[in-house]
């Protein structure tokens, strides 16, 4: 952050300039997917729609693998997660039916990326923008009324793992359209009038793309 701040006050040097384009240049031109992001889905769709309850180490070991090391859970929660990432078949057959597969062409619209729960970027510097859904439902009572709010799922987030509930408030809500899961975000931003995300590196992503970023948290960016 410091650095990034004395970039901003004092400028780039036009060796910098010309090193920062050629960065920008390459970013734009290549596909951004993250191998991680790949692994987690691919392990989500080898899981058994029903959970087995006698096999409590398993999911266990199931749960921590997904979330990929990126924080301790109790043993309580990480048998509950497991148990609802073993839904996340039956939640992507139900969301099929009012997903979007691709970005329309010719319709303007913003877009918000959710972020993977728990995180803590997301829990202490939100800024008190910790309910992704009520934050969504308060962008889509402002929105223009010709513009849409194209939501997605994070890429490492088990589409089982949410209530049932939020998806289904989701589809519910005028204006906004849930975007496929597995849309890399280089098929999105690049068309979006704007970002809007909380502390997401999606807002970075706008701006390598040249695009507004709406932030409602703090970010390095």
């Amino acid at each position: 952050g410091t650095t990034y701040r004395m970039f901003r006050s004092n400028g780039l040097t036009p060796e910098q300039r010309a090193q920062a384009m050629e960065l920008l240049k390459a970013y734009r031109a290549c596909t951004v997917k993250p191998v991680d992001h790949l692994a987690v889905r691919a392990n989500a769709r080898r899981r058994s729609a029903v959970p087995n309850p006698v096999s409590a180490l398993k999911m266990v070991r199931e749960s921590l693998w997904t979330d990929a090391g990126k924080f301790d859970l109790p043993l309580c929660q990480a048998i509950r997660r497991a148990v609802c990432a073993r839904r996340t078949s039956i939640v992507n057959r139900w969301l099929s039916r009012v997903q979007l597969n691709h970005v329309p062409d010719g319709q303007p619209f913003f877009f918000f990326p959710l972020h993977y729960e728990p995180e803590i970027s997301l829990a202490t510097q939100g800024r008190g923008w910790t309910r992704q859904l009520e934050l969504i439902k308060v962008i889509s009572a402002a929105l223009p009324i010709d513009r849409w709010l194209y939501v997605k799922e994070h890429p490492s987030m088990p589409s089982g793992i949410r209530p049932m509930g939020f998806y289904d408030e989701l589809a519910r809500l005028s204006r906004v359209r849930i975007l496929r899961q597995d849309l890399t975000s280089d098929d999105i931003v690049p068309r979006a009038e704007a970002v809007l995300t909380i502390t997401g590196t999606a807002g970075w992503e706008a701006m390598m793309f040249g695009r507004p970023v709406i932030l409602f948290g703090h970010s390095f960016y």
